[in-house]
């Protein structure tokens, strides 16, 4: 694969693994194969497959470099990195564990809204 990556669409990582099929056409069955490419980023490990038995991986590489930039795909970044900072900031401060139901529903309640406000801006969900 000579085509050079895009960073990640996600977390923008530049570090990238590919890895081609694990067998080929006249490999026995065995469910632990792959019959596709993939590309994986560094980072958040997200991971995108290319087209069966390609061994060079440059469909995955096609694939990975095949995205949409527009403001709808800025605004759903920046409500999800919101989401995210969200989750981080509210379950890094917790110490008493997962038995805390009533919290732990309140902060998936709150993220949901929030993905949902993302979604359609023009409805308040409470927050």
């Amino acid at each position: 694969m000579s085509e050079e990556l895009k960073p990640c669409p996600f977390c923008g990582s530049e570090k990238h693994m590919a890895f081609p099929p694990t067998c080929d056409r006249n490999t026995p069955y065995n469910p632990n194969d792959r019959a596709f490419p993939i590309i994986r980023c560094g980072g958040c490990f997200t991971e995108v497959p290319g087209k069966d038995w390609d061994a060079s991986c440059k469909t995955a590489g096609e694939r990975w470099n095949d995205r949409i930039e527009n403001a709808e795909v800025v605004r759903l970044r920046a409500a999800l990195d919101s989401i995210r900072l969200y989750a981080n900031d509210t379950l890094s401060g917790r110490v008493d564990g997962p038995d805390d139901r009533q919290w732990q529903r309140e902060a998936v309640i709150e993220c949901r809204n929030r993905a949902r406000m993302a979604l359609n801006p023009e409805i308040s969900y409470g927050i």
